[in-house]
């Protein structure tokens, strides 16, 4: 029987323009895995290994994150079986497609996001996938 590809979406930054506090660009990320039970374990054992740094902290944000715990899931990631595709839009740039409603940006990027790693996976009769 043929595994289930997971695929994982998160985004970074922020849609607002003009403050000088938001982000230089909005990036819709994806990461795709046949194993998500080692990157559930990666995160689980980040959590207990660096609860103490983490004070209590329920989902982690590299940018608050230490070098320490980025370079230890940073590692994790590497070794595991996934692919990792993204979609940024540099805000300065695109401040008329950035004017529109959030929703309909963030819907947009999601899909071009996904469709790009579900270009890098390779599938065959027999089940088996490749890069």
């Amino acid at each position: 029987m043929r595994k289930a590809l997971k695929i994982y979406l998160d985004e970074s930054g922020d849609l607002g323009l003009g403050s000088e506090k938001g982000s230089k660009y909005f990036v819709v990320a994806a990461l795709a895995t046949y194993s998500p039970e080692k990157l559930s374990r990666l995160v689980k054992n980040a959590n207990r290994g660096f609860s103490r740094e983490r004070k209590g902290a329920i989902e982690f944000s590299f940018r608050h994150e230490s070098e320490r715990i980025r370079k230890y899931l940073l590692e994790g990631i590497a070794r595991s079986d996934c692919w990792i595709a993204w979609e940024a839009i540099k805000k300065e740039r695109n401040a008329p497609v950035l004017s529109g409603d959030w929703h309909e940006i963030y819907d947009e990027m999601c899909p071009e996001g996904v469709a790009r790693i579900i270009g890098k996976v390779s599938f065959s009769k027999s089940g088996h996938h490749g890069r």
